[in-house]
């Protein structure tokens, strides 16, 4: 389909280190004890709107304008992805999701979901967090196609 294109969001764990990228709305968390921190910076007209202070953080969750992205991978012949170095703390988590998540579900709710992995990160434990998530977004009213990768650090 021409003239469409799609968001990235995309982290390297090398030597301690995160290395991420991001274009468009997709979105990058880093999670420790006791946090959520949003990392990447969307790249879209609500969130152009918020760093410009025409419309405040709660009016932007809902806009008729979210899906508006400023960015996107396919579009054009080139584009510019924001990168982002972070430190890896040691039992924390890497969130990498869509704005299919991001639209439904709040931040508080995605943390309060990690954290109920516990001390024993297993693989079943993260399938059945990332099921936890999505099931959210659908419930809430998912009307978006929903991607969520976590890693543990």
């Amino acid at each position: 389909m021409k003239g469409m294109g799609t968001t990235l969001v995309a982290t390297l764990l090398c030597c301690g280190t995160l290395f991420t990228v991001n274009v468009g709305d997709s979105r990058m968390y880093l999670i420790t004890e006791g946090s959520i921190r949003q990392i990447s910076h969307d790249h879209s007209y609500v969130q152009f709107l918020i760093d410009t202070g025409r419309i405040s953080p709660e009016d932007a969750r809902t806009s008729n304008n979210r899906n508006i992205i400023t960015r996107a991978v396919g579009t054009d012949q080139t584009v510019e992805a924001d990168v982002y170095i972070n430190r890896a703390v040691k039992n924390g988590y890497v969130l990498l999701c869509s704005d299919g998540l991001v639209n439904f579900v709040p931040a508080e709710e995605m943390y309060n979901t990690v954290n109920d992995i516990g001390n024993t990160v297993t693989e079943e434990a993260i399938d059945e967090c990332l099921d936890t998530l999505i099931l959210a977004a659908n419930t809430a009213g998912g009307s978006d196609n929903i991607t969520v990768v976590l890693m543990a650090l």
